[in-house]
């Protein structure tokens, strides 16, 4: 059975499961809003999978009607999916008066289609979309009334999609994003008004007719891909801004090792045991080089008593630290190019060029704690010079 899965649903679900992970509106949205959101993702594939499934022949004959009812409960699913997601941005949770009055009515219009279907299905009548399926009171109602529903709650997502992305707190992938599928569930939603047009027509008496079976297509081929795409950009924007973040942190992390192995050789006491994201270890560190730079150039009366050796000690792990982990490289050298390579997006950088002044002062201090005023150390034989 496994074997039978299409290759592109195992795809999609597998890069889902890694990009959710990095979606930061997760950050701004309840529980609540993060569902709604998943299930709208996933319906925009899943009626076209589970379209190719059935005809690959995995659920045995299924009526060709039946199968186009199973593919229109999961377009009303993933269209209320993304109405609700919608609310939760606005900060409406799945209590709120305003969700409650939306989802009762979709919930009842769903049941009665429901029961429209197996009405037809219990009488032998065919469900499958076409004058058949209007030569009876289910098929005509239940086509009849779908089409307007999608269109309009499409519509109303659409209409808070322009106005909502109008806003300045809006991230360009997420606006861009929206935007697409926006435009995927205007597509969509006019192909089911327009589909429900000859069944209304046939209720007021009209002629007996169908649309064009190419408006289904471009429902499928044009609408469901543009939601799919548009949901996708932010998630795949973020999880690349993520990736660009670990890299500078790393990178940082890599540059300021000499100083923090020079701070924990000088001071032990002063470095917390323990692992944690590249992030949360690089800002450790800064701050555990900052104590010992605090230490070493604390004024001597105010010193306590056993750091009255601080520089001392310092300037001795400066040489293991050249010797040891730099390779013979004076550590001047080696932090000289050490730059802070900027804060993460979306923070404010806290110099001019994007540096931490708090960093650079450090680097400086140091410097001058080491190296001022004495000829001695600078001028004394090196230990590597020794062997």
């Amino acid at each position: 059975m496994v074997s039978r899965v299409p290759v592109e649903l195992v795809v999609t679900l597998a890069i889902y499961a890694v990009l959710w992970q990095g979606y930061r509106i997760r950050q701004r949205l309840t529980g609540f809003g993060q569902t709604a959101l998943l299930v709208s993702i996933i319906t925009a594939v899943a009626n076209p999978a589970l379209q190719r499934m059935i005809e690959a022949g995995w659920f045995g004959e299924v009526d060709a009607g039946a199968a186009r009812f199973y593919g229109a409960v999961i377009v009303v699913a993933g269209t209320v999916a993304i109405y609700l997601f919608r609310l939760a941005v606005d900060g409406h949770g799945p209590t709120d008066t305003r969700t409650i009055r939306f989802v009762v009515p979709s919930a009842a219009l769903l049941a009665i289609w429901t029961g429209l279907f197996t009405l037809a299905t219990v009488r032998g009548d065919t469900m499958l979309y076409g004058p058949a399926a209007f030569a009876h009171t289910p098929g005509l109602l239940y086509f009849a009334t779908t089409g307007p529903y999608l269109f309009l709650v499409r519509l109303l997502i659409v209409v808070w999609i322009v106005r909502r992305t109008r806003s300045d707190d809006v991230g360009s992938a997420l606006r861009w994003g929206v935007r697409v599928a926006g435009l995927g569930l205007l597509t969509s939603g006019t192909v089911s008004l327009l589909r429900a047009v000859p069944p209304i027509m046939i209720l007021f008496g009209g002629p007996v007719t169908a649309a064009p079976g190419w408006m289904l297509y471009v429902a499928s081929t044009v609408g469901s891909p543009l939601i799919f795409v548009g949901l996708s950009f932010p998630l795949l924007a973020d999880r690349l801004a993520a990736l660009r973040a670990w890299w500078r942190d790393r990178r940082a992390l890599l540059q300021i090792e000499p100083l923090w192995t020079l701070s924990g050789t000088a001071y032990p006491d002063l470095v917390l045991p323990g692992t944690g994201p590249v992030g949360y270890r690089l800002q450790r560190r800064r701050v555990e080089c900052l104590d010992a730079v605090a230490r070493a150039t604390a004024p001597a009366d105010g010193r306590p008593a056993d750091d009255a050796a601080a520089v001392d000690r310092l300037r001795t792990a400066i040489d293991v630290v050249e010797r040891e982990h730099l390779g013979g490289r004076r550590l001047w050298a080696a932090l000289g190019p050490h730059r802070d390579p900027g804060p993460a997006p979306g923070v404010p950088a806290d110099g001019a060029d994007g540096s931490s002044p708090g960093e650079q002062d450090l680097l400086r201090r140091l410097a001058d704690t080491v190296r001022a005023d004495d000829e001695r150390y600078v001028s004394a034989p090196r230990p590597r010079d020794e062997e």
